[in-house]
């Protein structure tokens, strides 16, 4: 499948074949996040603003994006199950919320349970 890219600068290209159905088997299709379910869309690439990406999260879609083919994806999907979990627990709402620091925090985050714990399915 070849790419698209938006006008924002988005885009993706879906992963396919035996890689996907691997990747389905252990992590699903739909992960809840918030008490709210998110689609995983598994791709060989990612693009936003004009840059490629590892990982994104869309809270209008529900739906987390995961690059396999930069860096660790279960780490990434670590990473961007926090900026869901950021989102929906209202503290970008706060004045002095910075974006800066949410990417620091869930990096830390991520690492860290990526490094104690498996997200695959039994």
């Amino acid at each position: 499948m070849s790419h698209a890219e938006n006008d924002e600068g988005f885009g993706f290209t879906i992963c396919k074949g035996p890689e996907l159905k691997k990747l389905e088997k252990e992590f699903g299709k739909i992960i809840r996040v918030s008490r709210k379910d998110f689609k995983l869309v598994w791709c060989t690439f990612l693009k936003l603003d004009h840059r490629e990406v590892v990982g994104l999260c869309d809270p209008a879609s529900k739906t987390l994006y995961i690059n396999v083919t930069c860096g660790d994806p279960v780490e990434t999907l670590i990473h961007e199950i926090g900026h869901a979990e950021i989102l929906f627990s209202g503290l970008r709402q706060r004045r002095d919320w910075c974006m800066n620091m949410e990417e620091q925090l869930v990096e830390l985050f991520s690492q860290m349970i990526a490094n104690s714990f498996s997200l695959r399915k039994k």
